[in-house]
């Protein structure tokens, strides 16, 4: 018992012994720390206060991705055209026509050999056609759909014309047919017939221009095919052909053989003639004919003309002796005669690229100077598409 008590005062003393040499700090170490800590303080809250540096990373792998697919250059497309309304699209050979008034059909077409022979046994004064020519006999059946209950005359119904790549417009001709398109009908009354035309023989896509007579809306027209896969469309080098000066002024009028062109028109005078040769060259053109009036002379002029064409693709237009007039140094404008011209007559209906030539019978006072023809399409407007050519 007085063992253990004496051992554990011992055990006292040692601990109060270690806490004295080093179990606790002294207060000279605690100082130190305390001035270390004070100065490595700032440091550290300037430390934290940076930004942390960017490690390395592993290089990103590229992604690859196709390339932009390159915007496609906008092209030019043809415009939606309804089949019959242009040459281009023309309607096959029996397709209806329906107009106000009339149905026509054109069922079919005799041509060549055949059509001249057919021709010649219809009348006895039928001629044969030009050298370089052929007939097309179109067969027409027609009927009247109108609920208007008069009688219409078969004979002023159709307004039937062929066409083709030369781009110029065929009337029929004056001849008898082996069965011609008459009589009169009341609705529902139908008949046949056939109308006739001479055309080229080199003519190719040849088609109908199918309407009615007594309709003047050019765009109630339709084109129907007598070639197969017949088509037609404008050169368009046309549009490069721009108007010129020349003969613009009546002060500058152009010369003979000079190329004149407007807006519309590329043409030139080819020939120009008077005096006793133009008198003897109107006579011969039709024995109806009447001399010069009494002070005057006969002026004939030749005329070469190529249609440049509209914004319309099937626009066709009229070239005739009214476009031409002539005048000199008394500075009147002469009225044309009424006379039939020697032929091939000017008178034409083209399509873009069409061309034609022929003559015209003018008259000015015998003793007048400085005579020039003066082209202007009728009903012009402006004095953009007038020219003047001296024909001395």
């Amino acid at each position: 018992m007085k063992t253990s008590t004496r051992a554990l005062a011992a055990l006292l003393v040692f601990a109060l012994m270690l806490s004295a040499c080093g179990g606790s700090k002294s207060a000279e170490t605690k100082a130190r720390e305390k001035a270390v800590a004070t100065t490595e303080e700032p440091a550290r809250q300037q430390q934290a206060a940076a930004p942390t540096p960017l490690q390395p990373t592993a290089t990103p792998k590229r992604i690859s991705t196709p390339a932009p697919a390159p915007t496609p250059v906008p092209t030019a497309t043809a415009e939606t055209v309804e089949a019959g309304t242009s040459r281009s699209m023309p309607l096959t050979l029996g397709t209806e026509f329906t107009g106000q008034t009339w149905s026509i059909v054109v069922s079919d077409v005799v041509r060549s050999q055949d059509a001249a022979e057919a021709i010649a046994k219809a009348n006895q004064f039928n001629d044969p056609p030009r050298q370089g020519f052929e007939y097309l006999i179109a067969n027409v059946k027609l009927k009247n759909i109108s609920t208007k209950q008069e009688a219409q005359s078969a004979s002023f119904a159709v307004d039937l014309r062929v066409t083709g790549d030369k781009n110029i417009v065929y009337s029929r001709v004056s001849v008898v047919p082996p069965k011609s398109l008459e009589g009169k009908l009341f609705p529902d009354g139908a008949t046949e017939g056939q109308i006739v035309f001479e055309i080229p023989s080199d003519e190719r896509n040849l088609m109908f221009i199918v309407g009615e007579m007594m309709s003047f809306d050019a765009e109630a027209s339709r084109f129907i095919a007598i070639d197969q896969d017949a088509r037609v469309v404008p050169d368009p080098a046309l549009e490069d052909t721009k108007p010129t000066d020349i003969g613009k002024r009546r002060d500058n009028p152009a010369k003979i053989n000079d190329t004149l062109v407007t807006e519309a028109w590329e043409f030139r005078l080819v020939e120009a003639v008077r005096g006793d040769k133009a008198a003897e060259m109107v006579k011969e053109a039709n024995q109806f004919n009447d001399p010069a009036p009494d002070g005057q002379e006969y002026i004939l002029v030749r005329l070469q003309a190529r249609y440049l064409g509209s914004k319309k693709p099937d626009h066709r237009e009229n070239i005739s002796g009214s476009y031409l007039k002539i005048t000199g140094e008394r500075n009147v404008v002469y009225e044309s005669p009424s006379v039939v011209p020697p032929k091939p007559e000017l008178d034409a209906t083209l399509f873009a690229g069409g061309e034609t030539e022929g003559w015209e019978v003018l008259s000015a006072s015998r003793d007048e100077k400085g005579l020039m023809v003066i082209f202007e399409p009728p009903f012009s407007f402006s004095s953009d598409s007038t020219r003047y050519i001296s024909i001395e």
